[in-house]
């Protein structure tokens, strides 16, 4: 007897068994299940409704790519945040983000004739400001305060995901933020870390 495509007779390993063998109707699962996450974590860290939908995207499309390579020792979820990180981390190397950074100011800051004051100029540069030294850290101190910081995910959760030990991930986290603080300092934003 013969399953049908009924997607919740299937386990995950399986499923991806079967989408390699040409059933690629059942990766639709994949996306309907992470589709969430996977923005909600690429939007905290891009602050782009549109950038973050269309490297959501390009991650489901990377995944797809190489489903062939995913490690049974791992979840589909945790696979796929490590693929949107990994996407991420390129957007931010990318030269669209560094005309998006020198472009900014014309297309977000809008200036209210009623309140404006001093501090809410200050506070977006201040955002500007940690963008930018955000896109200077490397890979592996993004991915860090990417989930510890940003999606508050707890130690364990982040050693699971990018794959070291925990004390590497509170290493990690604490060079970050003090790499962090250096950039905002020399900038005159420091005491705000």
């Amino acid at each position: 007897m013969t399953r049908n495509t009924n997607q919740a007779e299937y386990t995950e390993h399986e499923r991806i068994k079967l989408i390699c063998a040409g059933k690629t109707e059942l990766y639709r699962y994949f996306v309907e299940e992470n589709k969430d996450r996977v923005y909600a974590m690429i939007q905290r860290q891009i602050h782009s409704h549109e950038v973050a939908e269309e490297l959501a995207q390009e991650t489901f499309l990377k995944a797809y790519r190489n489903l062939h390579t995913f490690r049974s020792d791992a979840t589909f979820s945790t696979w796929i945040i490590r693929i949107a990180l990994n996407t991420t981390y390129s957007y931010f190397r990318s030269r669209r983000y560094k005309e998006y950074l020198h472009n900014e100011p014309l297309e977000t800051v809008q200036l209210s004739t009623t309140q404006n004051t001093e501090h809410d100029i200050e506070t977006r540069e201040q955002l500007k400001q940690f963008r930018k030294c955000y896109a200077k850290l490397t890979q592996k101190f993004q991915e860090t305060i990417s989930l510890c910081g940003l999606q508050e995910k707890t130690y364990e959760e982040a050693a699971k995901i990018i794959e070291v030990p925990i004390g590497t991930v509170r290493s990690r986290l604490n060079k970050a933020r003090l790499i962090l603080r250096d950039c905002m300092t020399k900038h005159h934003f420091g005491e705000a870390l």
